[in-house]
């Protein structure tokens, strides 16, 4: 069980409710269902929703009591083992462990698919069409690219508004309407004899950060210029990714994470976001210019790296290098003669204790985030799309390959010395595989390659 499909069971709570007469209300049109913070009264809860709160003044009834004439008709639903009134009138909801044992083989079955509206998670919306105009410079111009993939995946039809090419920086879309998307525009910090900041240039010139003379400059191995690039492309025109000169290709043919193609990015597009995005390109990589750009929320100024930093403390690294881990355990497995098998989670680690703040510890504590951040991710990609905001995938990225590195850490999927494997080394594998495709999906869809070696 997802927290949409959980969602989905408290509106049909709410409404059953008001058909019979127990409450007088209207039924909302969603309700908002996230992992229950811990240590205010989740406890071992998998989701939280505070749906009694929102709709507790419209029925004139306090919000505990809405919860629990909520509650009881929760109870039983297929898939949750128990739900708690907690705080307010939060309900807090614990899932069966069948239910997760569901929600890894559903995310290996649906591969690629997993978290778009085409698949089993999805909220599809299929009337709704939006076109999107890009603001001036790279920032704009790659938000709206990665926004092209995201919104489909939410069911949502998009088209990007052509635009008026000429030399003027004010290049403007021919079409009128649609949605402008104009994020912050990016700053550099300034070296000693650099040109002008991106986003800030003179009149009539086209810096190019980094680069002493004016003008496009060629690309690492093409001559060319081109549309503006995704990551992971070898063919002529686009960018290389960081490192790799070649579409990274996974060992074997039966991966669960295939490599999946990246579209370039919207073309006819601002002449001058052509010109940032090969000089910062050129300088950090294509990986790491777009996690730059698109990771800190529009509304907030970007600051980008002098160079790629490849260590922990970089986001984008831990979250491809995350990945890359996933691949290594499924290589490593087949070697050793085992693949995945889900199970449940009593199969998977010890239960652990509970800690002081009511947080589950242990295995156990770090099984239920893995699978809370699985489970949340088609949630992530309708709202990454309702509000056109690309970074809410960069930092569930981020908390999806926490939960799964400190998953390794307490529940290793190979065994270890003369060891030979067994159900528990299939589940855990199964784990990682689930979690490498989330990470796959994700990284994809804002244009990030995804290395199966780092």
């Amino acid at each position: 069980m997802t927290p949409a499909e959980f969602s989905r069971a408290v509106l049909r709570s709410v409404r059953g409710a008001v058909e019979d007469g127990e409450l007088s209300v209207t039924v909302p049109a969603r309700v908002v269902v996230r992992p229950p913070v811990r240590g205010q009264g989740g406890g071992e809860a998998d989701f939280a929703c505070n749906v009694a709160l929102q709709v507790a003044k419209e029925a004139g009834r306090p919000p505990r009591e809405v919860a629990g004439v909520l509650r009881e008709r929760l109870v039983g639903v297929p898939g949750i083992a128990g739900v708690e009134v907690a705080g307010a009138g939060f309900l807090n909801v614990t899932l069966t462990e069948a239910a997760w044992v569901a929600l890894v083989r559903s995310v290996l079955a649906e591969g690629r698919g997993y978290g778009h509206a085409t698949g089993s998670q999805g909220q599809a919306n299929g009337q709704e069409r939006v076109v999107l105009r890009a603001a001036a410079g790279v920032r704009a111009a790659v938000t709206v690219e990665v926004l092209e993939r995201i919104l489909p995946a939410a069911g949502v039809a998009v088209r990007v508004a052509a635009r008026a090419v000429g030399e003027a920086a004010e290049d403007v879309a021919v079409e009128s309407n649609g949605e402008e998307i104009r994020p912050r525009p990016v700053s550099v910090l300034p070296q000693p004899g650099s040109l002008p900041l991106v986003g800030h240039a003179q009149p009539g010139s086209l810096p190019l950060v980094g680069h002493a003379q004016p003008g496009p400059l060629p690309l690492v191995g093409h001559a060319q210029p081109g549309p503006l690039p995704s990551a992971g492309h070898a063919q002529p025109g686009p960018l290389p990714s960081a490192g790799h000169a070649d579409p990274i290709h996974p060992p074997h043919p039966a991966s669960p994470h295939p490599t999946l193609p990246h579209p370039t990015l919207p073309h006819p597009t601002d002449p001058r976001a052509h010109q940032e995005w090969r000089a910062l390109a050129d300088r950090l990589g294509p990986d790491e210019v777009r996690w730059a750009l698109l990771h800190p929320a529009q509304t907030d100024a970007v600051r980008l790296p002098e160079r790629p930093v490849q260590r922990e403390s970089n986001g984008r690294f831990r979250v491809q290098y995350a990945y890359a881990r996933t691949c290594a355990m499924t290589r490593n497995a087949r070697e050793l003669g085992f693949t995945a098998e889900p199970a449940e989670p009593a199969e998977v680690g010890e239960a652990g204790n509970m800690g002081q703040a009511g947080e589950p510890r242990g295995e156990r504590g770090a099984l239920r985030a893995l699978y809370a951040a699985l489970a949340e991710y088609p949630a992530v990609v309708e709202a990454a799309a309702r509000y056109r905001a690309p970074d809410r995938i960069a930092r569930h990225l981020e908390v999806t390959a926490d939960a799964w590195l400190r998953c390794h850490d307490v529940c290793p999927p190979l065994p270890v010395g003369e060891e030979k494997p067994s159900a528990v080394h299939r589940a855990r594998l199964a784990l990682a595989e689930a979690a490498g495709t989330v990470l796959a999906n994700g990284l994809h869809l804002l244009g990030i390659s995804t290395p199966e070696r780092l």
